[in-house]
């Protein structure tokens, strides 16, 4: 499926191009103050027009350290001209330790300007006893500088020495490079203030200087010229338009105004690289022009992406799924990384994440690489727009374990053109696919998520099985991971855009990829089961439970509030949130607020992994609404009692026998979804009474299925799907039309399907015995199958002779003859004003109302029936034909139908006798 596009994107892709960017941004980026960055965004906006993009811009944000994106504060600009710093040793000589002209790293991003040169001693933070010793001491300490620096400023000390050994973000255990300098660009952000200043040296420099503080007095001299200032910094962006729907977009972003070669002048390089290839290939007629956009985004890490959208809110519901390249050139024999596949969180699984890993395993034929697959996991890096609030499902690739990393050694040399060109690949790959996927494309997209699902789900139970583990709280997770793999499957139809009926088909196609994964897994599913006892639950409070299911929280701000991008005060308010729920952080909490969940649903979610108190989660919300971090909006949901009482308004009753024709969309937000509805529906006629449901399926001979009545999932909307799905339901055993019914005397009435689609025997025929009531709700009348058995019983001769695929006894396909199918179409399709529609309501024999917010209409069999015959027998026998003159069907029909017209008059007759017409 992608063979073709990721062999054109090969062979145009230049690993050596892609590296020459990465040497002019990391020459620009290296120097990491913001003269710096603006060479870089001017140079990228360049190579942008250069390589054939359009619209291309540069959007900037204030960085001042005030201004604010959500809850993230972007630091102050800061500009460094020129710092140093020597020590006095006690032989009389000098010994310069830190110069910024040489080794930017070797001082802290946004550290103050000294009033010229500051002398004054050295302390190691070590040895300090009372605070009232920093005073006016330059401090030397091992530790990261944003842990230190306001502990040690604020007690007036000049200065700061940093000789951090290790860096926890993400080089793992992996020993540092005791000669590196490591990059400190968090102790004075987003506000220096104290107006203090630090330089970074190596953890050897720092080691020997140690060395001499334990017998010694040091002296040092600090100067610093540095400019910090309100000013503003830029996101870089540009697109290949699309040529049909421009205004939806795939995007490719990768962050700019890091320091080092790999962190990310790689994934930056490889963007600008593959902007080249596809403009090219798509200029030589190589590749057509695709649908979609495609756009590209280079900025500040999160900063840049939330002052993009910030800036283009309707980009956010018009971005269909983006990729995140980030740290994506390691020579992996001299970093020792690893290439990490990084999925969208569990808040929001998408197919995309099988569609890298796809593409990652085409690159290993090429050229082999070491390589992880994360588990599901909210990013604290540019894949941030995957959380709900922002919703764009975006995965990423990363290295990791890498030794060199944020240091002054991760260097151009430490880059592989090879891991540059696998990269781009995979990228330009990705974001053509998914720019001009159709149905064919969907229809494997969601093969592959199926088919990866199936793995992890099968690999975490036979792990289960194997561990000693705790089986209740293992099945949970299996339950939670089941739950993320189908929502990522049913991200596929979210491709389609603009097409209703391509997005339906691949709807029916996720559809039945969703039930043979669950079939796949229910063996060892339940073997697990088998080997748990009953489980005791504890009791919740009843009053707090109806607390969080009242409440639907609303996030007021876009992202997350990682900890290097927040305010000092927002930091603060979040500090005070997650001290209410040790254990759970507070990403961890607002990544699932997508608007529609309710409290108690987050509840019941995060219970899956910790173990949050009801009344602490309540406390949390309350207080983060305080801070006006969250909006707490009344659950409107609809629930059962108020379906039941609209029902009771239309004048269904107990003891009805009820056929529904529905869109649970149309309802609204449902307290339970479609099941809630079933369960609505059935009480309203418990007693006597039977709900029906159409459970039409694509099983023809070039369609999805081949059917069994026991797991062939209906074609026509949830609540079809959740009615069969009882364990009290029945089915009919026609191949294309069953129906699925519960209630008194269903299991007889679904029998004899077995002849024509709609025979008189069929279950068609007995709910109109039964003046069945018909019930649309949402659908209009379009979707009557009445009007097709009437057609059926009069053996209307535009009728067809069709084929269907059925599973059989030992579960192999067999084809079978279908009579009187009603193809081809029909005037009471689609329309809103249609021939059949005006004659019931002349006749006043509709009755309307609501069902929730869905316009609902309500007929009963017998006046369907009447009617038409009744029109029929009137001579106006193509009530149910459509007018257009170019359609060859109808047209057709209407000729066959005057031929025919004493049989149709006789078979009235015949109708009439058996009572299935007649007033």
């Amino acid at each position: 499926m992608y063979k073709q596009i990721y062999d054109k994107v090969f062979s145009e892709f230049s690993g050596e191009t892609a590296k020459q960017n990465l040497i002019n941004i990391y020459h620009s980026d290296v120097r990491s103050d913001y003269k710096a960055f603006k060479e870089t965004a001017e140079w990228c906006c360049n190579k942008m027009r250069e390589a054939g993009l359009s619209e291309v811009e540069i959007l900037y944000h204030k960085a001042d350290g005030v201004s604010k994106l959500g809850v993230a504060a972007p630091p102050e600009a800061w500009d460094a001209y020129d710092a140093t710093l020597e020590i006095l040793l006690p032989n009389g000589e000098s010994r310069i330790l830190a110069d910024y002209g040489k080794n930017p790293l070797s001082l802290a991003m946004y550290s103050a300007p000294t009033k010229g040169v500051v002398e004054t001693e050295i302390v190691d933070l070590e040895s300090i006893k009372s605070p009232s010793e920093l005073k006016g001491k330059i401090v030397l300490s091992s530790k990261r500088g944003k842990e230190i620096a306001e502990y040690v400023m604020k007690n007036k000390a000049a200065g700061l020495v940093l000789d951090m050994v290790s860096e926890p973000c993400r080089a793992g255990k992996v020993p540092k490079e005791q000669e590196a300098v490591y990059w400190e660009n968090g102790c004075f952000r987003p506000k220096n203030k104290y107006k203090g200043f630090a330089f970074v040296i190596s953890s050897e420099a720092g080691e020997k200087l140690r060395k001499l503080l334990k017998n010694n007095k040091i002296k040092a001299k600090a100067f610093v010229n540095t400019k910090i200032y309100a000013g503003s910094v830029g996101t870089v962006t540009g697109i290949i338009p699309g040529s049909r729907r421009k205004d939806k977009e795939i995007l490719l972003v990768s962050h700019l105004y890091e320091v080092g070669a790999n962190d990310n002048a790689s994934g930056s390089a490889v963007s600008l690289e593959t902007a080249r290839t596809l403009v090219n290939l798509i200029g030589k007629g190589v590749l057509p022009q695709p649908k979609r956009s495609i756009r590209f985004v280079l900025g500040y890490e999160i900063f840049g992406l939330l002052s993009f959208f910030n800036a283009k809110k309707e980009n956010i519901s018009n971005t269909i799924a983006g990729l995140n390249l980030d740290m994506v050139g390691e020579d992996e024999d001299i970093t020792g990384a690893v290439l990490n596949i990084g999925k969208t969180p569990p808040s929001n699984p998408s197919f995309a994440n099988d569609l890298i890993l796809c593409l990652l395993r085409e690159s290993l034929k090429w050229k082999a690489c070491r390589f992880e697959e994360k588990n599901y996991e909210m990013a604290d890096n540019d894949s941030f727009i995957s959380e709900p609030a922002i919703g764009i499902q975006t995965p990423y690739l990363m290295y990791t374990t890498d030794r060199f990393y944020h240091s002054s050694k991760d260097t151009p040399d430490k880059v592989s053109v090879v891991s540059l060109k696998r990269a781009g690949v995979i990228a330009g790959t990705y974001l053509y696919l998914l720019a001009t996927a159709e149905i064919k494309e969907c229809s494997w997209l969601a093969e592959e998520a199926a088919a990866g699902a199936k793995i992890r789900v099968i690999r975490a139970l036979q792990n289960l099985l194997s561990s000693p583990g705790d089986l209740k709280k293992g099945i949970k997770q299996i339950d939670h991971l089941i739950d993320i793999e189908e929502r990522g499957l049913n991200s596929v139809p979210g491709i389609i855009t603009g097409d209703a009926w391509s997005k339906h088909y691949v709807r029916q196609i996720v559809q039945k990829l969703s039930y043979d994964f669950k079939e796949a897994i229910s063996g060892a599913y339940k073997d697990i089961l088998k080997k748990i006892p009953p489980a005791k639950v504890k009791p919740l409070k009843g009053s707090v439970l109806t607390a969080l299911n009242k409440v639907i929280p609303v996030k007021s701000f876009n992202g997350l509030p990682l900890r290097w991008v927040l305010s000092e005060k927002d930091a603060e308010n979040f500090a005070k949130l997650s001290a209410i729920i040790p254990g759970v952080s507070c990403i961890e909490i607002l990544s699932w607020i997508n608007g529609k969940r309710t409290l108690l649903e987050i509840f019941n979610l995060l219970k899956i992994i910790s173990e949050p108190e009801p009344e602490a989660l309540l406390r949390w919300f309350k207080s983060a609404k305080m801070y006006k971090y969250v909006k707490l909006e009344k659950n409107n949901r609809i629930t059962k009692a108020a379906l039941v009482k609209d029902l009771k308004k239309l004048g269904i009753k107990k003891g009805d026998v009820l056929m529904v024709h529905s869109s649970l969309g149309s309802i609204g937000v449902v307290e339970g979804g479609a099941d809630t509805v079933v369960n609505a529906l059935v009480t309203s006629v418990s007693g006597n009474g039977m709900v029906v449901v159409p459970t039409l399926t694509a099983t023809g001979v070039n369609d999805l299925y081949a059917f069994n009545p026991r797991k062939t999932p209906s074609r026509v909307g949830e609540i079809t799907n959740a009615l069969i799905n009882r364990p009290d339901s029945f089915r009919s055993v026609h191949p294309t039309h069953s129906l699925g019914a519960v209630g008194k005397g269903a299991e007889e009435f679904v029998k004899g399907h077995d002849k024509s689609t709609f025979s008189e025997e069929s279950p068609y025929g007995k709910y109109v015995r039964k003046n069945a009531k018909i019930l649309f709700i949402g659908t209009g009348i379009g979707c009557n199958t009445t009007l097709h058995a009437v057609e059926d019983w009069l053996d209307l001769p535009y009728l067809t002779t069709g084929k269907a695929v059925i599973e059989d006894e030992k579960g192999r396909d067999k084809t079978v003859k279908i009579t009187k199918c009603p193809a081809g179409c029909r005037d009471f399709y689609g329309k809103k004003d249609t021939k059949i529609k005006k004659v019931f309501e002349k006749k006043g024999i509709m009755k309307k109302g609501k069902l929730g917010n869905a316009e609902v209409i309500l007929i009963t069999a017998r006046d369907v029936v009447n009617t038409t015959v009744r029109e029929i027998e009137n001579g106006n026998l193509d009530i149910l034909l459509c007018n257009r003159p170019d359609c060859k069907f109808c047209n057709n029909g209407r000729k066959l139908l005057k031929k025919k017209q004493p049989q149709i008059m006789k078979n009235i007759e015949t109708l009439r006798k058996i009572g299935l017409y007649g007033y």
